[in-house]
């Protein structure tokens, strides 16, 4: 792996958990704008699980297929983990809503995966 690529994902791992906590610590869903502090809730979220789960990938990736890590597997580990925080959102959404029961998640991870497949079959079309 090369070490600005693997220096940047970490930073913004780092970046990104440190706007979380600060959002989860210092915004009050009570103030003047609660939609402006879950629209910063969801936001960082998103990035924050995103920039862990390529992390992780690009690792495991690394690891597994023994070579240096290239541009393509960093952008299969991103498009892996942007979908992955979509599903923790989802659920977290459809908990928020009370609809979240086992068909409800099964089926968003489904639609999520049905995604995932699209991307994979059609990976060297689009890269």
């Amino acid at each position: 792996m090369k070490k600005t690529m693997f220096s940047i994902m970490v930073l913004t791992l780092v970046i990104s958990f440190g706007g979380l906590l600060l959002v989860l610590f210092r915004l009050s869903p009570y103030d003047v704008a609660p939609w402006l502090s879950l629209t910063l809730f969801v936001l960082s979220t998103l990035i924050s699980c995103a920039a862990l789960c390529t992390l992780v990938g690009s690792v495991v990736r690394m690891l597994i297929l023994k070579e240096e890590m290239y541009m393509i597997h960093f952008l299969i580990s991103l498009r892996q983990g942007v979908l992955f925080s979509f599903c923790v959102l989802g659920v977290l959404a459809l908990s928020i809503l009370d609809v979240a029961n086992i068909w409800n998640i099964a089926l968003y991870f489904i639609s999520i995966l049905f995604v995932e497949l699209y991307f994979l079959t059609n990976d060297k079309q689009i890269l």
